[in-house]
């Protein structure tokens, strides 16, 4: 959950973090599909903050659906709250509508509470449902409905002067249908190094299990790697990242 920045009350500002063009090559041609993600933030005051969120991407980061052309475009707002320095709380709204005639809203509320400073570490609860108007099978994973409560940790600080480390986690239970319900985790760590005032350099891996979801079935991104036997649905994910600033 990012934090409410301090900024003068009033402040807008437009972020594209994200604009990138995929080339999709076909025995008969090359398919380009551009992909972006654009957020306005409105700072109203030191305490709240306002996001309104736009973006066009591939489902579920499965390459089935690259294949199929299946893309999802998302608009959605979210609230961030945060009356003291040791505590925020959040609230998300997403519609998501998708080529194959499909429809999602997801929805998610979470609390935190700093429990130690410098470096620091948020304990907090999430709750997070989501709704699919048809029930398909063109990659992406889309159940009719799904449930979920976890309890989430960041842990966050410096390693020197130009290294710093961000560790997120979550676990808890979920519930899909159709689908199980059971046990549902993921985990984040990333390690930044700082190149220079305008561009930070950035190793990162995930992991994510869970007993609500069964696995996708078709290729996988390259740098993902995932399981279907009868166990749970796990997803790990390594990868960098390089941000530049300007």
């Amino acid at each position: 959950m990012p934090v409410a920045s301090k900024s003068p009350r009033g402040e807008l500002e437009v972020r594209v973090p994200g604009l990138l063009l995929n080339v999709e090559e076909e025995p008969r041609d090359t398919d380009l599909q551009l992909t972006h993600e654009t957020r306005l933030t409105w700072f109203a005051s030191d305490a709240w903050r306002v996001d309104l969120n736009l973006v066009r991407r591939y489902p579920d980061e499965n390459t089935r659906s690259i294949v199929n052309d299946v893309m999802a475009d998302d608009a959605g707002f979210s609230v961030d709250y945060t009356p003291q320095n040791d505590f925020r709380a959040s609230a998300r709204a997403l519609f998501s509508t998708y080529s194959d005639g499909n429809s999602r809203v997801w929805g998610q509320a979470e609390f935190a509470s700093r429990v130690i400073q410098g470096p620091d570490l948020w304990l907090g609860l999430r709750a997070t449902a989501f709704d699919f108007a048809r029930v398909l099978d063109n990659g992406y994973w889309n159940p009719d409905e799904y449930q979920a409560l976890e309890a989430s940790l960041h842990f966050y600080g410096k390693l020197g002067e130009r290294w710093s480390y961000d560790i997120q986690g979550a676990a808890g239970y979920g519930r899909s249908n159709p689908g199980d319900g059971g046990f549902v985790g993921s985990g984040t760590a990333r390690l930044t190094y700082e190149v220079g005032p305008q561009a930070a350099l950035s190793l990162y891996a995930s992991h994510l299990v869970s007993y609500a979801r069964t696995g996708n079935e078709g290729l996988l991104p390259l740098g993902v790697l995932e399981t279907r036997d009868e166990g749970p649905f796990t997803r790990t994910a390594v990868g960098g990242q390089l941000r530049l600033r300007w």
